[in-house]
């Protein structure tokens, strides 16, 4: 049995899991936190990150047993940015998606918004290295002048497990700096901004051998001396993948942030910039959109209004109670966005918005409120989209709430089919690894359907939603 192992590396987690024949075999994770000292920030120490990795690759070992893998691959969380010297040691903290700081240069580039985004596929916003990179020459002059090298963190995971610097063509391509039509670095771009191609890495195709295990960590993990290693791709790319969604077929992954993406046969990008185009590999492309605030709210409301409560126990209650209220929340409205947001409006200056708030209302309309939030801004992302499909599958942690994933089929009035993956991503990636010769997890879940009769409720709720978000940022 060939068997390949998937290391996801998310913004808050990462995740190993074991493939083979099929079927998921073994699976373990840790977290780590986000460094959120001051406003907009949102750093990962890449230490942590990468003992967390050790951790759940020595822990799948030891679930495997005498089973030998026959290669390991990567999932990255996109957009963050890693200065490296070089000997390959940080200078800093990582920079992630969820960092607004960025935002605050967008207005003195120099490169025209609606061309950055034919080339590369990614709007000229904040997530992106140009503005990344911007703000890293005003913040931290020294430090930008320094760095031998910007990498993601995926890449400087990959080095330290192998030894080798490479970065993959599906996270290079989220960076703003790649051509997404060529897939190699754009030379205008860089040279708009000044930024020698040297100092980036260079590109291997999802399915490239990165290099091998090295000696010191086959011994920190256990596995095989010599493992081949695989450059991997983007979390969001391979949660398509994992979740077995072709050509057409739409996927979207809710986790600390949400996704819509579309595997596409070529290049397709939309005229005003509101989502992005990124590569899975060399011959294939995704197009979608992604909202910062998912998880990352629900979160917010646990541990504000049900505090009281064990972790796990307080996201139990909270999904309880918010079943308990009627759709639409008895007039309550909430916008979400904590951490500004990405697709369609590209702002790192909103915020979040409590609207109609009555004597009656409870932590549980709250609860409510907050999980159609969610499902409303990836309807907008829907529309635009995915015109005319009647289905889509899902992953990430919404498949564990039933009462979630109900809101977002009825809300979309579409069927969802829930993906029962260990984590779609890091399966995805496995299947990179050689994992997927028996095919992939098959959905073990029915699917949803939308009740036809809610779709005038949450038009309406929608429409407040909407109203609400043009009379406060318009």
């Amino acid at each position: 049995m060939e068997v390949g192992i998937g290391l996801d590396l998310g913004t808050t987690r990462c995740k190993a899991v074991a493939l083979g024949e099929g079927r998921v075999l073994a699976q373990t994770r840790r977290s780590y936190p986000l460094l959120q000292g001051e406003p907009g920030q949102a750093e990962q120490d890449v230490s942590e990150v990468f003992a967390a990795a050790v951790a759940v690759l020595r822990e799948l070992r030891e679930q495997l047993g005498g089973v030998k893998p026959a290669g390991l691959a990567f999932s990255g969380a996109m957009h963050s940015l890693l200065a490296v010297d070089a000997a390959g040691t940080p200078l800093a903290p990582a920079l992630t998606w969820a960092d607004t700081r960025p935002g605050s240069v967008l207005g003195g580039l120099p490169l025209p918004p609606l061309e950055a985004y034919r080339r590369t596929g990614c709007p000229l916003q904040a997530p992106y290295y140009p503005a990344k990179l911007a703000w890293l020459r005003r913040a931290h002059p020294a430090l930008f002048e320094r760095a031998s090298s910007f990498v993601a963190i995926k890449d400087y995971v990959a080095f330290r497990l192998t030894g080798r610097w490479a970065a993959d063509v599906g996270l290079a391509s989220t960076t703003g700096l790649l051509n997404v039509h060529a897939g190699a670095w754009d030379q205008e771009i860089l040279g708009a901004l000044g930024l020698p191609p040297e100092r980036l890495l260079p590109v291997l195709d999802a399915t490239e051998r990165l290099g091998h295990l090295s000696p010191a960590m086959a011994e920190a993990t256990g596995l095989p001396l010599g493992l081949p290693v695989y450059a991997g791709s983007s979390d969001g790319g391979l949660a398509n993948l994992g979740a077995g969604a072709g050509v057409g077929e739409a996927v979207i992954t809710v986790g600390t942030s949400a996704a819509l993406r579309q595997v596409v046969a070529q290049p397709r990008l939309e005229p005003g910039a509101r989502t992005w185009c990124y590569f899975l590999d060399r011959q294939r492309w995704l197009a979608g959109g992604a909202v910062n605030n998912a998880g990352l709210l629900l979160e917010w409301l646990r541990s504000r209004f049900y505090g009281e409560y064990p972790r796990g126990d307080g996201f139990a209650r909270l999904f309880t109670d918010a079943e308990a209220v009627e759709p639409g929340a008895e007039g309550l409205t909430l916008l979400p966005y904590l951490s500004g947001e990405r697709s369609p409006h590209w702002r790192s200056d909103l915020s979040a918005t409590v609207h109609g708030l009555r004597l009656r209302h409870t932590r549980a309309h709250l609860a409510r409120a907050g999980l159609e939030a969610v499902a409303f801004c990836l309807a907008q992302l829907w529309e635009s989209l995915c015109p005319g499909l009647e289905r889509v599958k899902l992953t990430g942690s919404i498949t564990a709430s039933p009462p979630w994933m109900q809101i977002l089929a009825d809300v979309l009035q579409a069927e969802v089919v829930p993906v029962d993956a260990a984590d779609a991503s890091a399966v995805g990636a496995a299947m990179l690894a050689g994992g997927s010769a028996g095919g992939i997890p098959a959905p073990a879940n029915p699917p949803l359907q939308p009740n036809p009769s809610l779709a005038p409720v949450y038009r309406e709720a929608r429409g407040r939603f909407e109203a609400l978000f043009s009379k406060l940022w318009e």
